[in-house]
């Protein structure tokens, strides 16, 4: 394992932990709203995207691994928009389901 790469990834910055406190929000208010089944749920779809944020270099490289039939290799991915992906989806998701749920309230 490249050591630079390692170290990079482990920095705790406040992008990261906004995302930890939203997506744990999110699961929690999942939970007071349809109990434990809905919570994992929630909880199994904000992993990914939580992930993008906190490893974006390593899901760039994996997106880079991409090989077309003429065995010439993909442009690099951009780690930043690997985030803004998963900061639409953390954001997006909870948004778009507000909306429709006040939407659809008699």
């Amino acid at each position: 394992m490249n050591d630079a790469d390692y170290d990079r990834c482990k920095i705790v910055t406040t992008e990261r932990i906004v995302a930890s406190i939203l997506v744990t929000s999110w699961v929690a208010c999942a939970f007071v709203i349809g109990g434990i089944s809905l919570a994992v749920r929630a909880g199994l779809l904000f992993m990914l995207p939580l992930a993008f944020i906190w490893l974006p270099d390593l899901f760039a490289k994996i997106a880079t691994l991409d090989v077309d039939l003429e065995s010439q290799i993909s442009p690099k991915t951009s780690p930043f928009m690997i985030r803004l992906v998963a900061w639409l989806i953390i954001i997006g998701v909870p948004a778009s389901w507000f909306v429709f749920r006040t939407a659809l309230e008699p």
